[in-house]
C-alpha cells in the first residue's frame, strides 16, 4: 500500500438521524489520519434530525475540508444511501452510520482485503463485524453472547470468522462496496428503513458478484441506551431478514418434505405422516408470523417480538440447511 497512486480511489458514506451525541466522534473518527488519507471524500446525509446534529455537522464540516453534508427532508435509510451512490464519482464506496465509531486503520484494512480478494474472484464488497460499546455491564454482556455460535447465528452483522468467509449480505455499519458493482443492480429501495442492505446483497450475488465477511476491522455500533432499546432494534433487525431475504421465497414445502423423508427413512411410515402434520403446523405458524409483520400489527397479546428477535439471532439459512444435510449423512453411515 506504499503506492497510492495505484490504490483505488475511496469515497466514504455516513448516514445520520438525531446522533447529536454520537456524529462528531463518528467523523472525528474517520477523519484520523490513518483512515482520511486514503479517502478522497466523505458524503454525510443527514435524515431530517431534529436534535440538533444539523448544527453539528455544519460544525464539522468547517473543520474537515473532505466532508461534505447533504440535508435530506425526510427520513430515509434506502434512499440516502442511495443518493450517496448516485453522486459517488470514486471506485469504492465505504458505508457506516452516525451512531458508529470505527478504529484507527479502518481504511486500509478494508481496502487491502477487498484488492486480495478481488484478484481471486469477481468481488462485490467485503465487511467486518460489529460489536456493542461496552460502556454498560448489559452490553459486554451482549458482546460476550455474540462471540457464540448461539449468539451471532453465523450473521455478518456479528460472526467473526476466523479467514474471510462468503457471506449473503454486507452490513452497511462497515462494508466497502464496489461502486460499478452497486450501479449495476437497480438501487437500494428508497423507501426502506430496514433491510435495505439484505435487499442490495441479493441484487448483487444475482449478478455474480461474491460478497466477503472479514474478522477485522471491527466497527462499534452505539445502536442503542438501554437493552430492551437493543432488543426492539432485534426485533426490527430480524423482521427485515426475514420479509426481504431468499429463505423466505424458498418453498417450505420442500425443506419439510426433506425432513419428513428422513423420518420415514429411519422411522417408518408413521414418522413420515407425523412428518407431514408438523410440516403443515411449522409452514401455517411461519406464514402467520411473516404476515403479522408484513402488517406490522401483532395479533397475539405476546406479540411476535421474541420470534423476530430469535430470527434476528439465527439468521444464516445455509447454517440451518448445513444441519440438515451433517445430520442425514451422519445418519446415512453403515
Amino acid at each position: 500500500m506504499k503506492d497510492q497512486k495505484a490504490l483505488p480511489t475511496i469515497t466514504c458514506g455516513v448516514l445520520c438521524h438525531n446522533e447529536v451525541n454520537s456524529i462528531a466522534k463518528c467523523i472525528d473518527r474517520i477523519m484520523d489520519e490513518s483512515n482520511q488519507l486514503l479517502l478522497s471524500k466523505v458524503w454525510v446525509v443527514d435524515n431530517a434530525s431534529t436534535d440538533g446534529s444539523t448544527e453539528v455537522l455544519k460544525n464539522l464540516a468547517q473543520i474537515y475540508p473532505k466532508l461534505e453534508i447533504h440535508f435530506s427532508n425526510v427520513n430515509q435509510i434506502g434512499g440516502a444511501r442511495q443518493w450517496i451512490v448516485d453522486h459517488c464519482t470514486t471506485d469504492l464506496l465505504l458505508f457506516t452510520d452516525g451512531d458508529c465509531e470505527v478504529p484507527n486503520n479502518w481504511v486500509s484494512q478494508l481496502l487491502k482485503a477487498y484488492i486480495k480478494l478481488r484478484d481471486q474472484d469477481l468481488t462485490g464488497g467485503v465487511c467486518g463485524p460489529n460489536r456493542l460499546p461496552e460502556n454498560s455491564v448489559w452490553q459486554k454482556s451482549i458482546n460476550l453472547f455474540m462471540d457464540s455460535s448461539l449468539g451471532h447465528g453465523f450473521s455478518p452483522q456479528a460472526y467473526k470468522p476466523n479467514r474471510p468467509v462468503r457471506t449473503d449480505h454486507l452490513p452497511t455499519t462497515n462494508a466497502l462496496f464496489s461502486v460499478s458493482a452497486l450501479k449495476e443492480t437497480e438501487g437500494f429501495k428508497s423507501d426502506w428503513m430496514v433491510g435495505e442492505d439484505v435487499q442490495m446483497g441479493r441484487q448483487l450475488r444475482d449478478r455474480g458478484y461474491a460478497l466477503w465477511l472479514l474478522p477485522s476491522p471491527i466497527v462499534f455500533n452505539d445502536c442503542a441506551e438501554h437493552f430492551d432499546g437493543w432488543i426492539l432494534r432485534m426485533r426490527k433487525f430480524g423482521s427485515a431478514r426475514w420479509l426481504h431475504s431468499p429463505w423466505t421465497s424458498w418453498p417450505l414445502f420442500l425443506g419439510g418434505l426433506l425432513l419428513a423423508s428422513v423420518l420415514a427413512y429411519l422411522l417408518g411410515p408413521w414418522a413420515f405422516l407425523a412428518g407431514i402434520l408438523l410440516l403443515l403446523s411449522f409452514e401455517v405458524l411461519i406464514r402467520t408470523l411473516k404476515s403479522w409483520m408484513e402488517r406490522k400489527t401483532p395479533a397475539s397479546p405476546f406479540s411476535i417480538k421474541g420470534a423476530a428477535y430469535l430470527y434476528g439471532l439465527f439468521t444464516l439459512r445455509s447454517y440451518f440447511l448445513g444441519w440438515i444435510q451433517q445430520g442425514f449423512y451422519f445418519l446415512r453411515r453403515p
